[in-house]
């Protein structure tokens, strides 16, 4: 944060990637509003639907990132991870662009994005252009779309999410058998009233 104050570097971080400057953000908040006519003093948020949020993102991740200061930066969630192979050979941006391809793979709504603006949740990336050429090797410029995952609790809509409990085979058959029997006497009580009624016309 201390950097960003110092030299007006705005980062934004895609999950566990943190970028070294951000160049554009886009973000996008949209409502569905009911055609219908609506009554005087009823709530309005009942006729007003907010669609899911979207986001575009570019940025640039490189090889030699600033480290003015780095004694009290903490190093970003993506290199605490790379640590955990120390054999392994570090480039920083060719890591972050396959990380990104992994999020989008296989993190589904769930990568959280933090911007200048507003932090998100429950975020899936739905488009990823990365751009790195010979002159600027050691830098990757990525455009990133993401749209937000809405996501809700079954309990939310009183839904029973408890698993069915397997009935007994005998517990079953003797449940049918008992069904089948009342279903006999209600229909032998029924022929009984309509014999009764017959005789009573004298048919």
């Amino acid at each position: 944060m201390l950097t960003e104050m110092i030299f007006g570097i705005q980062k934004a971080q895609v999950g566990i990637v943190m970028f070294d400057a951000t160049l554009n953000e886009t973000h996008s908040d949209t409502a569905e509003v009911t055609e219908h006519p609506v009554e005087f003093g009823a709530d309005v948020s009942d006729n007003i639907r907010m669609m899911p949020a979207t986001l575009e993102l570019e940025g640039i991740v490189s090889s030699t990132p600033i480290v003015f200061l780095a004694s009290i930066t903490a190093p970003s969630p993506l290199e605490n991870k790379l640590q955990l192979y120390p054999t392994r050979s570090y480039d920083r941006p060719g890591d972050a662009y396959d990380e990104l391809r992994r999020a989008m793979r296989e993190d589904g709504g769930g990568i959280t994005v933090s911007t200048t603006l507003r932090t998100y949740e429950n975020m899936a990336i739905t488009s990823l252009e990365a751009n790195r050429d010979a002159e600027n090797g050691n830098v990757l410029h990525v455009s990133i779309s993401l749209r937000e995952v809405k996501k809700v609790s079954p309990l939310q809509y009183g839904l029973d999410m408890s698993p069915a409990v397997p009935q007994n085979p005998a517990q079953k058959a003797a449940d049918n058998a008992g069904n089948l029997a009342a279903q006999q006497a209600e229909d032998a009580q029924s022929d009984t009233a309509m014999q009764a009624l017959l005789g009573s016309i004298g048919l």
